[in-house]
């Protein structure tokens, strides 16, 4: 009789071993002989330094940047000139035909001034042989006294590309906070995941172990035989759990590796070793005024939005000197040798021959309707700007105050669930101490261990949802990457 039992206990032994090998997840051997092993930093540093879409982002911003230096080249000085000869014949009807050769040279700068200056120095050279050859030196100032003056009117393109490229920078910043949130959660996630699939192979060792008291007691007389499905069923439960479990463990390495994206010949046979694998940290919870203020402040979108409002009030300025009539004073200077020869011109060139003139140019459109209207729509998308920024500021601070609510409530489920826990670890103690002396049935300790079980997994699924819920708060505070000490453009706030 003994040894059938024997038998039998040595049968079910093998048949538990082989589903157990079934159920929990095989690794190969080489991924788990060299994990990944990170922690939230290293993971949130490696997201940044192979994702593309970041370096794509940071690398339109550099050409953005590049448009500012193409306006300001509408200052730079311009340098022109000009070089022809020809000849020039007379009356060649007749025996006293003439005919004479030319040569023509001239030579340009030309500077425009960020108030609306235009400066100009020239020198002309003109030689007729036989005839007269001529050089003059000559400067000019136009300046413009109303339409065109001042650096609103002139310097418009130049801030505008400047603009353009600090809004750039913001998008930049918003793409890094949105990928290290991204990464964080997923580091949880796979975290949690890994604590939990730990919980429910211990749970099903433990069913396992139960499993097998019952059978010797109940092969012992012990028991009654019904204590078997019960026993059976809770050990085939826990095996679910595991699947389960494993199962999410797989989706949240592919998460987090694609999201990683480590150099590797094959990217999702890769195997994470999270430093934060045992216990899970419980930082602190910041400040809620504090977060609002520097959320109002830091946050990207608020940036660009101010950004816009900066846009608005270039093209007031713009279109409000476009309604101006365009009224500029001018001054021309020259010195002049006039001789038969070119070096008797040069020699000339100091004597009393000059010329000098000054006066104004106007113009102005009847009715001015164009520049009316681009007015008026200036004034309104400022108008626009403005309210746009006023109803964005509001929403951010509501995203703030709602994500400090959750992440409060997440940390204090963590504490709620550990007082949870410590009971139901100690209702599974009593009802195995009530078991041992026959005043508790198997499948009341069954339910006692599988409420402990949930317990625990109910504590480190608080702490994993405070810790993604911490995260979050920070990106919409605009504090996430200064948190973790990542560095990216759209760092200072739009004053």
């Amino acid at each position: 009789m003994n040894r059938k039992i024997k038998v039998k206990k040595t049968l079910r032994l093998c048949l538990t071993a082989l589903l157990l090998a079934f159920a929990l997840p095989a690794y190969p051997a080489e991924n788990v002989a060299s994990p990944l092993r990170l922690t939230v930093l290293e993971a949130v540093r490696m997201a940044f330094e192979h994702n593309r879409a970041y370096a794509v982002k940071k690398t339109i911003t550099a050409i953005k940047r590049e448009n500012e230096e193409k306006a300001l080249a509408a200052f730079d000085p311009v340098v022109s000139g000009s070089l022809s000869a020809g000849k020039k014949f007379t009356d060649v009807s007749t025996p006293s035909s003439k005919s004479s050769d030319t040569l023509d040279a001239e030579g340009k700068v030309t500077k425009k001034l960020e108030m609306g200056m235009v400066l100009e120095g020239s020198a002309n050279a003109s030689i007729t042989d036989p005839g007269t050859s001529s050089v003059r030196l000559g400067a000019a100032v136009t300046a413009p006294l109303m339409q065109g003056k001042g650096e609103e009117a002139n310097l418009y393109e130049v801030r505008l590309a400047r603009l353009d490229a600090d809004a750039s920078e913001y998008e930049v910043r918003a793409l890094a906070e949105s990928t290290a949130s991204s990464t964080i959660a997923a580091y949880w996630d796979y975290s949690l995941a890994l604590m939990e699939l730990k919980i429910v192979e211990e749970s099903l060792a433990l069913a396992q172990r139960g499993l097998d008291e019952t059978n010797g007691r109940i092969e012992a007389g012990k028991l009654a035989e019904s204590e078997r499905v019960t026993a059976e069923a809770e050990v085939a439960l826990r095996r679910q759990a595991v699947i389960d479990a494993d199962s999410r463990l797989e989706k949240a390495g592919i998460d987090l590796l694609r999201l990683l994206n480590p150099p590797s010949e094959n990217l999702f046979a890769l195997k994470i070793a999270p430093a934060e694998s045992k216990e899970l940290p419980a930082p602190p919870l910041p400040p809620l005024e504090e977060g609002v203020r520097g959320a109002l402040k830091l946050r990207p979108e608020a940036n660009q939005a101010r950004l816009d409002i900066r846009r608005g009030e270039l093209s007031v300025a713009k279109t409000r000197n476009g309604l101006l009539p365009k009224l500029d004073l001018f001054i021309r200077l020259g010195k002049s040798g006039y001789a038969d020869s070119f070096g008797q011109a040069a020699g000339e060139f100091f004597g009393e021959s000059y010329d000098a003139s000054a006066g104004v140019t106007f113009s102005f459109p009847l009715g001015n309707r164009a520049a009316r209207a681009s007015e008026k729509s200036a004034l309104l998308e400022k108008g626009q700007a403005e309210e746009a920024l006023g109803n964005l500021l509001q929403l951010i601070e509501a995203d703030v105050r709602k994500a400090h609510i959750e992440a409060r409530r997440q940390l204090d489920q963590i504490e709620a669930t550990k007082a949870s826990e410590r009971l139901e670890a100690e209702k599974a103690r009593s009802a195995s101490e009530r078991y041992e002396v026959g005043r508790a049935t198997g499948y009341e300790v069954a339910l006692a261990r599988r409420d402990e079980m949930e317990a625990h997994l109910g504590t480190v699924r608080a702490s994993a949802g405070y810790l993604k819920a911490l995260a979050e708060l920070q990106r919409l505070e605009g504090a996430l990457l200064d948190a973790y000490g990542i560095s990216a453009p759209g760092q200072a706030p739009v004053e």
